[in-house]
């Protein structure tokens, strides 16, 4: 034969002695073989004898050109085509998928892969058989090993595979593939979108056609449908359990919800019945998969194999939050405590798997001294690093300071980035020496809130605005005149109360001219009032409806009969509610005052639910009335109380104004500004408005806005 010029006869004794062929049966057969088929080298026969497959791979190895033998049926090309189908060589997986039986172990149907003492094992089994589990040496995980390092010892698949930095998310993982920006992570990385033979959309495929058969997604891949046991439904069972089939949500609540097993006792997933038509668990059934986590021994559900969701946190955040050596320094281990331990574990995962959190976390964990505010105000702003920082307060790993004054600054700077140059020169002053210094004063004589915050940036943004829209018009802030700025404004009253500071200070440092005046916004009536019977309807709504929350009905009763804005509810704490004497009082400023029975029941329930939220409480503080449900030590915003009321037809404005109408007609002025904690001269205002003829009221409504100041005067 001739396969190559270069070959020798020296060689092709060499070669044939390598693989098996050069004297014996599997030299005859090669022999006949060739003989009957003078091109088997660069056309070979599916039939061809296994000593022509590894000849013809020994022969492409060396470096000669051979047309390499495939499998039939896949048309994989693989040296191992050792089985012998009827049509051909085929692969060791595409004949044993032909072999279908129950496993012993899970029940579902599938391909036998190994034997044990109680039957035949399927692959996944197989894959987390207890025999075959060993130590992993890097990790410490229980997991059968994928290779052992040169000393032998046995690595898992996890880390066995190299790691490299995923061009994505910037995570250290193993590559699932690679483009052009570089590796990506499993996390990162996204299937190839083709077009389903089924239902036509562009989607990940889930199961490849062959022979002719059209790709399927994962909704059209057809799946063999039972009668679920527990629910009955005719459904794709999720696992074939030693009771009956089970659908995946049927499934999901049986291991969600482990029980007392009725033969052993133990608490465990239960997927069988004894004779007496009790449930008992897998290992009473016969089966040796338990649903037990590895690590803790606690039945339920998994996230990686064999490792229940919190252990599960547990590894996560340890492999975010490893320090040089590998290992969590003691500063952060009770956040990892924290985490671990919440409610919603599942909902926990998700979160660590999302690529701001894992970067957060691993930039703390990489951190080489204590950690510091000044560590995170250095971050871009986002809302995971808002909560990691609220969570680190609550564990007082930081100290705790006012929020919304502290994120003021780095937003000023992240600002500032953005702007030309001599913008810069005008907003950082500006800023930094009044709105900041103002912000500051306010912190340290009353609250400063979420809300005044948000005012202060709006005030740096329309000044911002101004600069912007200044250049547009080749200006410069000294041409800036009184046309200039009324057609700027062009009667926006917001924007006239915002503009107003910084028109100020730049007409006192004499920027601008000072005969420059503005709008100010006159003092107007309240527009929106509801009658007494509606009014009383919204608040017996709150009173008797069960269904709607209890932090929702108690902040729209609060708002209805004392109309006390939700930016102050919201703040009220645990030590704010008395009970004395049978009563229960409520203190918004410095006099309790006593609830009505029906409210003091609410207000003790939640007094209650609070009191026993440990996340309610800011470090050396009352707990929260109205603790945020996923962040700690911080209280509810005012904007979803809001919304909430709004969705019951219960607007906050409309029944602040009607209560507070109510309560200074019936009520002095000075009474209810010392029980309700607001200024004298609004409560005073407050009952000079019902005082006044709606006649006289309706005509105010309608009188022109003709009302300036003049500004450096």
């Amino acid at each position: 034969m001739s396969v190559a010029p270069a070959i020798t006869a020296q060689h092709a004794q060499h070669i044939l002695t390598d693989v098996g062929s050069w004297n014996g049966r599997g030299a005859r057969a090669l022999d006949r073989h060739l003989a009957a088929h003078p091109d088997a080298l660069t056309a070979p026969d599916p039939h061809a004898p296994i000593g022509l497959v590894r000849l013809a791979y020994a022969l492409d190895a060396a470096g000669h050109r051979v047309t390499l033998p495939g499998c039939v049926r896949c048309g994989k090309q693989w040296p191992r085509l050792i089985r012998l189908a009827p049509e051909g060589r085929c692969c060791e997986w595409c004949v044993t998928r032909e072999k279908t039986a129950i496993c012993a172990r899970c029940g579902r149907r599938g391909n036998p892969t190994a034997v044990r003492p109680e039957g035949p094992i399927c692959r996944q089994c197989y894959q987390v058989d207890p025999e075959r589990v060993e130590t992993c040496t890097r990790c410490g995980r229980s997991r059968i090993p994928s290779r052992r390092d040169p000393e032998g010892r046995p690595l898992c698949g996890t880390c066995a595979r190299p790691v490299h930095t995923c061009g994505s998310c910037g995570r250290n993982a193993a590559a699932k593939a690679h483009d052009s920006n570089g590796p990506l992570c499993a996390h990162c990385y996204q299937r190839p979108r083709r077009e389903c033979g089924g239902c036509g959309r562009i989607t990940p495929i889930a199961l490849r056609g062959r022979d002719g058969a059209a790709d399927l997604c994962s909704r059209c891949r057809p799946e063999v449908h039972h009668h679920c046991v527990d629910c009955t439904h005719f459904r794709p069972a999720k696992a074939l359990w030693p009771r009956g089939p089970v659908c995946a949500r049927c499934y999901r609540q049986a291991v969600a919800a482990p029980k007392h097993c009725a033969n052993c006792g133990n608490t465990r997933v239960l997927t069988g019945t004894n004779s007496a038509g009790l449930a008992i668990c897998s290992p009473c059934a016969g089966r040796a998969v338990d649903h037990l986590c590895t690590t803790c021994g606690e039945a339920g559900p998994q996230h990686y194999v064999r490792t229940c969701r919190r252990c599960a946190i547990r590894r996560r955040l340890t492999e975010l939050l490893a320090d040089e050596h590998g290992g969590v320094r003691a500063q952060l281990q009770p956040l990892v405590d924290h985490l671990a331990g919440k409610e919603r574990a599942d909902s926990t995962l998700r979160w660590l798997d999302r690529a701001k959190p894992a970067a957060l976390l691993r930039h703390l964990g990489a951190l080489a001294k204590p950690i510091s505010h000044n560590d995170l105000d250095d971050l871009a702003p986002s809302t995971a690093l808002h909560y990691l920082r609220a969570v680190l307060v609550h564990l007082e790993i930081l100290p705790d300071r006012l929020e919304p004054l502290g994120r003021l600054e780095p937003w000023l700077d992240t600002v500032l980035e953005t702007l030309p140059p001599h913008q810069v020169l005008l907003i950082r002053p500006y800023a930094q020496w009044s709105v900041l210094r103002r912000a500051r004063r306010r912190a340290i004589r009353r609250r400063y809130t979420d809300h005044s915050a948000a005012s202060d940036r709006n005030k740096i943004r329309i000044a911002i605005r101004l600069l912007r829209w200044l250049d547009d018009q080749h200006l410069t802030i000294d041409n800036l005149d009184q046309p200039h700025l009324e057609h700027w404004l062009a009667g926006s009253r917001d924007r006239t109360c915002a503009i107003t500071g910084f028109i100020i200070w730049l007409s006192q440092r004499g920027l601008i001219d000072d005969d420059i005046t503005l709008p100010a916004k006159p003092a107007t009536l309240p527009t929106e009032v509801l009658d007494t019977a509606n009014h009383t309807d919204r608040i017996r709504r709150l009173l008797a409806d069960t269904t709607i929350p209890v932090t929702v009905r108690v902040a729209g009763l609060i708002v209805l009969l004392y109309g006390i804005p939700l930016t102050r509810i919201r703040l009220l704490t645990t030590d704010a509610v008395t009970q004395r004497g049978g009563a229960t009082f409520l203190t918004f400023s410095r006099n309790p005052l006593q609830l009505p029975p029906a409210i003091a029941a609410l207000v003790t329930d939640l007094l209650v639910s609070a009191q026993d939220t440990a996340t309610a409480a800011p470090p050396g503080r009352a707990p929260y009335l109205f603790p945020s449900p996923t962040t700690p030590g911080v209280p509810l915003t005012a904007h979803t109380l809001s919304i909430y009321l709004t969705k019951l037809g219960i607007p906050t404005r409309v029944g602040r104004n009607t209560a507070l109408f109510t309560l200074t007609a019936e009520l002095p002025a000075p009474v209810v500004a010392d029980l309700l904690g607001m200024h004298i001269n609004t409560t005073t205002q407050w009952a000079d408005y019902t005082r006044r003829d709606w006649t006289h009221y309706l005509a105010a409504r309608s009188e022109p806005d003709d009302i300036s100041i003049t500004i450096g005067s």
